[in-house]
């Protein structure tokens, strides 16, 4: 009993390790779009978004996995620990000290992440604010004005801005 016990959680540990490790991997994609909007024409933006996003939805999935995957286990607390790489490396036992390490290798991403990120909020932003520019610019000239008079007297529907006088 005490040997399909110990079985058991060791094939649970291996579903965590292995969660991580695509968790990780996501990461690591989720990073390569972020690093690619630093740098990437105008127009490719919208598409790096859109594959963040989807890499957002994956990683939400994967740790709803692990969760579900570490919920039963009676060492809970400890395990959460070492998959959050959590602690001191060596005050686990052998088989969480490989989820600590996947664990450390995660934490290790989401530190990148951080930085990078900032950088391509305040990429996106710029990119807004020169559209706004463009735009303003585009509503400033003869043309524009010549626009919204010939909108605004109503003309074409045989209605005049001063009534039916």
């Amino acid at each position: 009993m005490v040997e399909r016990i110990r079985e058991e959680k060791m094939t649970n540990f291996s579903q965590i390790q292995q969660t991580l490790q695509k968790k990780q991997q996501t990461l690591l994609e989720f990073e390569q779009a972020t690093q690619q909007m630093l740098s990437c024409p105008a127009e490719q933006l919208e598409e790096l978004v859109a594959e963040r996003q989807r890499l957002l939805a994956k990683i939400d999935g994967l740790e709803r996995e692990l969760g579900a995957l570490c919920q039963e286990d009676p060492d809970r607390e400890q395990l959460l620990s070492a998959i959050a790489g959590q602690a001191d490396a060596g005050s686990f036992p052998e088989p969480l000290q490989l989820l600590y390490e996947e664990g450390i290798k995660i934490r290790t991403v989401f530190s990148r992440l951080r930085q990078s990120d900032q950088q391509a909020q305040l990429r996106l932003k710029t990119e807004q604010a020169q559209i706004l520019k463009h735009i303003k610019q585009m509503n400033q000239g003869a043309n524009a004005k010549a626009a919204r008079f010939y909108s605004g007297a109503g003309a074409g529907d045989g209605r005049s801005r001063l009534g039916n006088a």
